[in-house]
This record gives structure tokens, sequence and C-alpha cells, in this order.
């Protein structure tokens, strides 16, 4: 017998975190007769502080603006995508904060996969004759300059998402319902950056600039497909300039940069080309600290030091990623918290945080804090 089509809502879901989010793939009961629902479980806010169990992410849910479904069979044969836009076909369901319900139709009841593209905004991405799935994997969409400063790009996927066909019910298929959860996932990373002038009885630091260089310009659909990216840029985006008191920034977000692990045991190994993934430092994602450092002179009459009028440009050169030994992948969905405490004019201790987007507490965290000093 044929198999039926059958239309499909899609319903974007975020859940509150505190109430225990299904963050597995699965398929359910519905209400609804003879339709099949896809709920997509937004991802949980990157810069919820520790401890909290917030995670609503509902500035994601607001700026969902398109869709794509894309259909495969368990052999892999692809067998319908659709692209949905348009206020007509998205919107809030029940004016919910967390619930945005796409119209769609068309797809199969059968043994398959799917996978979710959100905020593409190409609706020609996948032409009428299908793609394969390895080529969906390796699809990309443009991230200007290599960086987002004021938002979050919003480029958001899920899938290979399961799929079991169900038994027929009724005449001609009436009554057959399903419901496929599947969690979003950020196709991007954030960070942050802070730094403290540790030793006021040394010197003290003013920064005048913090720039990142080496940042793909290019978001990949799937993690599979991100270490084939080849356009960067590595001219250098600033993201603060002078007037920084040291403070945590507003987290900015780049592409998904998984460059590999190096052979370095120490900081200072990890910015030298031999120590690198394969010997190279090449395309590998890395931050500059410049400012002013000025010595201290003495005391006043009120006791508070006192630094020496002109400063000298000192600059902190660091590598991004997992760890500041040997780790150089920026990996999406997470967040990377950089504190850059400054110790003289030519040194710095470095401690990383780095936080999964995928779990909703963010109690336990991996911290590496080196006692290594940055030697200029």
């Amino acid at each position: 017998m044929e198999k039926e089509k059958y239309s499909i809502i899609i319903t974007l879901l975020c859940l509150c975190m505190a109430m225990g989010g299904c963050s597995k793939e699965e398929v359910a009961a519905d209400t609804a007769t003879g339709t099949l629902t896809l709920q997509l479980q937004l991802p949980p806010a990157l810069t919820v502080e520790v401890g909290e169990s917030k995670g609503r992410a509902v500035s994601l849910a607001d700026q969902i603006k398109n869709v794509w479904a894309v259909q495969y069979s368990e052999d892999g044969t692809f067998r319908k995508a659709q692209y949905i836009s348009g206020a007509n076909n998205i919107g809030k369901h029940n004016n919910s904060d967390y619930l945005v319900k796409v119209t769609t139709g068309g797809f199969f009841n059968e043994n398959s996969r799917f996978y979710i593209l959100v905020n593409t905004g190409n609706n020609s991405l996948i032409t009428d004759q299908g793609i394969t799935e390895e080529n969906l994997k390796k699809l990309t969409v443009d991230l200007t300059d290599g960086i987002s400063k004021d938002a979050e790009p919003n480029f958001l996927t899920a899938g290979p998402v399961a799929f079991k066909q169900l038994g027929e019910e009724g005449v001609n298929g009436e009554g057959v319902k399903a419901v496929i959860t599947a969690p979003l996932s950020r196709t991007y990373a954030a960070l942050q950056f802070s730094y403290n002038s540790n030793n006021p009885e040394k010197g003290k630091f003013e920064a005048t600039s913090l720039s990142l260089f080496n940042l793909p310009t290019k978001l990949a659909v799937h993690t599979v497909g991100s270490s084939n990216i080849n356009d960067f840029n590595t001219a250098g985006q600033e993201i603060k300039g002078s007037g920084w008191n040291g403070g945590l920034l507003n987290p900015v977000y780049i592409g998904e940069n998984l460059r590999g692990f190096g052979s370095g045991k120490t900081f200072q190994e990890k910015n030298l080309p031999a120590k690198g993934p394969n010997k190279s430092l090449d395309k590998c994602t890395y931050a500059v600290l410049t400012g002013t450092y000025y010595y201290r002179t003495g005391v006043d009459a009120s006791d508070s030091y006192t630094y020496t009028t002109n400063g000298i440009t000192v600059s902190y050169k660091f590598y991004l990623g997992g760890s500041l030994l040997d780790d150089y992948n920026i990996i999406r969905n997470t967040l990377y918290t950089v504190t850059i405490n400054i110790g003289g004019a030519n040194s710095a201790d470095i401690r990383l945080t780095v936080t999964n987007g995928n779990v909703s507490y963010f109690d336990e965290v991996e911290e590496v804090q080196p006692e290594y000093e940055v030697i200029l």
C-alpha cells in the first residue's frame, strides 16, 4: 500500500528548565487527529548565572523567522524538504512566550529521520531535486565578518531526529497521530572576557583594545562539516576599545572552529606553531588584549599609589579553545569565559571557564586555572 502523506505542524518549544525539559529525541502520542507534530526544544541561555536553573530562551522563540524541515528515509534517500516563513505560517501558539507553531505539509509516514534548520534566511538553500544527507550537513550560512556583537545569530539546527512509522488507524489512515521532540542547538559559540590589574603596588594596566582573529565567516549546519570551513576573517575584529575598566563584557558570538589538539604542555607552548595542530596555528582563533602599563612611582599624601605619567604599550596574545594548553577547538553551543589577570608589564595569568549549553545547571563547569605566566 502506498504510504500516506501527512501534514506537519512544527512546534518550537522552549521548556522551563526548572521543570526538567525533554532533552531526548522521542516520538509520543498527540491529540491532533491525522497529524505529525515536531516539537523543537530551544536551547537554554548560555549566559545563565552559575547555579541558576533558569534558561528559557524566550528571545530565540521571538526571533524564529523561517524553518527548513527535511526528511530522509532510513537508507538515506531524500524524501521531502519544505521551507516555511511568514507571519501567516509562523506565530506564537496561543500567545505563549515559549511556543511557536509552524504549519507544513506533505511529509511521509515511514521510518525516517528529520533535520530542522532554523533562520537560514534562504528559501533556495535546498533545491526541489533534493540534497544528499552528507551534503545537507555541510550547508552553511554567512556570518558577516565572522562575529556578531550585538545579538545572537539565531541560526539553530536539530537532527538527525528518528521517526518510526505509525500503524494506520480508522479508514484511509485517519487517526494516525505522533509527536517528534528534537532539541535545537546553536551553530555558534559565545565568548565573554574580563581582566584584572592584580598588582597595583607594582603598576596598573589600562586596556585600549581587545580583538579576535581567525574567525570563520560561515556557520555550518552540522558539526562534522565545520572543520571543512575555509572562509575566515584573518584581519581581526575589535570587540572592545579604550575605556574598558575590566568588567565582564557582554558575550560576542563566533562560528564553530574545530582545529583539533596540539602537543603543548604549558600555556607558553600553546602559542608556538610547532606545538599547534599538525604543527601549525593556521586558522586557530586567538585574542589579543592591548593596553598601556604604568609603573608605580610611589605614594601620595593620602597613601594612594602614584604611577608614571607615560606608560608603555603591552599586548597579551592567547589562543582560544577548551583548555589553555593544547585544545584549539571552539565548539558550538558553548560559552567560553576568559579572565585575564595582569601581573605586570610582561606577565598575565589567564583563566578559562567552559560551559556547555546543553546542560540546565551550571554548577559543575570545567575550570582550567594554570599557574603559568605569559612572557612577552
